[in-house]
C-alpha cells in the first residue's frame, strides 16, 4: 500500500532559534485513500494536539514532535522527545524497562483523554488503542483502531 505524505502546519522559529510559545510540534498525516478516510489536515492536527496535551498533563512534559498517519481503519501516531529529565536519567543509568513500564501505565489515561477528540476528528469510533514505548530512542508509537466503515 503506497502512502502519500502531506506536510501540515508547524510552528516556526523566530530569529534566535527559539520557537515562540514553547517547543515545536511537527504534524504530518498520510492517507492512501482520502475519499474513504477523512483523517487529514485539521483532523491530524487535532489528534496530535490532543495526544501532546494528554502527555503533558500526565507527565509534566509534552513531546516536541508528533506525527499522525492514517490508513483505512487506523491512525498511527509517532511521538518523539517525550521523556522527562528524570526518565532520561533513569534510561542513562540502565533502567529502560522501568521507564517503559511507567509510560505504559499512562497509556490508558492518554487513550481516555484523547478518545472523544479522535472520534470527532475522524468521524469514527475508536475501538482499539495500542502503544509501544522505546525509552532509549525517546519515542513512542501508538496504533489507534477505528470502527470499520
Amino acid at each position: 500500500m503506497a502512502l502519500v505524505t502531506r506536510p501540515s502546519a508547524s510552528t516556526t522559529k523566530p530569529e534566535g532559534g527559539v520557537p515562540s510559545g514553547g517547543r515545536k510540534t511537527e504534524t504530518n498525516l498520510v492517507s492512501p485513500d482520502q475519499e474513504r478516510n477523512t483523517t487529514h489536515g485539521p483532523a491530524a492536527m487535532a489528534i496530535c494536539n490532543a495526544i501532546t496535551g494528554a502527555l503533558k498533563q500526565s507527565s509534566g512534559k509534552g513531546p516536541t514532535k508528533v506525527k499522525a498517519y492514517s490508513t483505512h481503519d487506523h491512525v498511527a501516531v509517532i511521538v518523539q522527545d517525550m521523556l522527562t529529565t528524570l526518565e532520561r536519567t533513569l534510561v542513562q543509568d540502565g533502567h529502560e524497562q522501568l521507564v517503559s513500564e511507567a509510560r505504559q501505565v499512562l497509556t490508558e489515561r492518554v487513550a481516555n483523554e484523547c478518545r472523544a477528540t479522535i472520534e470527532q476528528a475522524t468521524g469514527r469510533r475508536v475501538v482499539g488503542w495500542q502503544t509501544e514505548v522505546n525509552p532509549s530512542a525517546d519515542r513512542a508509537f501508538t496504533l489507534i483502531q477505528l470502527q470499520p466503515l
